[in-house]
């Protein structure tokens, strides 16, 4: 059997070093446990409150939390990216909606996803209705800050879609240092793009660096939610970053296959 030359070895591990980028589920309700049996933290005000819960099962294989019956409990669940969050991470996550309102004034939602950037002035919030789908903006006034809905795209969140246990899959990437973009059931072309926001005046969590949360995050808004899946994908590393890696760890390995590279025996004459 031939061995690697170290060259091979190189180009073997310059594909996996520059096309792949380090990503890790955070949850996975096939497992047919809940968030917080998958190191979720539940968030909830008033505290100790917590909202109805259905385990999955094998045949319904996703979480499903009820947060209805009144408006004013807060409720979900909290993580963190298990690396810096910025330009190139992105996030799957498999949501499906039963049932959302919320207060007349249209500008919180019943579910939202909170992503914080390692700079947590790079994050964004991502709200559900029953038919839409809004970023959350964060603006400044006199007497502090205030959020409000900013853009947003028509989207039926009580159909499912091509996630775990029948519910939506949705990529959310951070696609540049400024701009995030998020897709819907494996659209090639993303249903919603815009800025990264800054709410930490807001306070926390949105200024904890990498933070994560799923969940009902408003008094005015409730609702009853499928949650089956969770991935956090780092950026891939740069080629460059790549090979330079390879040259630290090719050249001492070389050196040595030089040095002890077995040469041809002569007989005497």
């Amino acid at each position: 059997m031939r061995k690697l030359t170290p060259f091979c070895l190189a180009f073997a591990l310059l594909g996996l070093l520059t096309g792949v980028g380090h990503a890790q589920t955070l949850y996975d309700a096939s497992l047919l446990s809940t968030p917080t049996d998958q190191f979720w933290t539940q968030l909830s005000i008033p505290f100790g409150y917590s909202g109805t819960t259905t385990a999955p099962t094998a045949g319904n294989p996703y979480f499903t939390y009820d947060t209805t019956g009144g408006m004013s409990p807060i409720s979900g669940f909290a993580n963190f990216a298990p690396f810096s969050v910025g330009e190139g991470s992105s996030f799957i996550f498999d949501l499906q909606l039963n049932s959302e309102s919320h207060n007349p004034d249209n500008e919180r939602a019943g579910l939202c996803v909170v992503i914080v950037g390692d700079d947590p002035t790079k994050s964004i919030e991502i709200d559900f209705w029953e038919d839409r789908i809004f970023a959350q903006d964060s603006i400044p006034f006199a007497g502090g800050t205030t959020i409000t809905p900013g853009e947003g795209v028509a989207f039926d969140m009580l159909s499912g879609g091509t996630g775990l246990g029948g519910t939506n899959r949705f990529l959310l990437e951070f696609s540049s240092a400024t701009t995030y973009s998020l897709y819907a059931n494996g659209g090639t072309t993303a249903i919603l793009t815009g800025n990264l926001r800054d709410y930490t005046g807001f306070g926390t969590p949105y200024d904890q660096s990498d933070f994560i949360y799923v969940g009902d995050n408003s008094s005015r808004g409730e609702s009853s939610f499928r949650f089956a899946r969770f991935v956090a994908a780092a950026a891939a590393p740069e080629p460059g970053s790549g090979l330079l890696l390879l040259t630290v760890i090719l050249l001492p390995i070389m050196a040595y296959t030089q040095k002890h590279r077995r040469r041809p025996v002569t007989q005497n004459a």
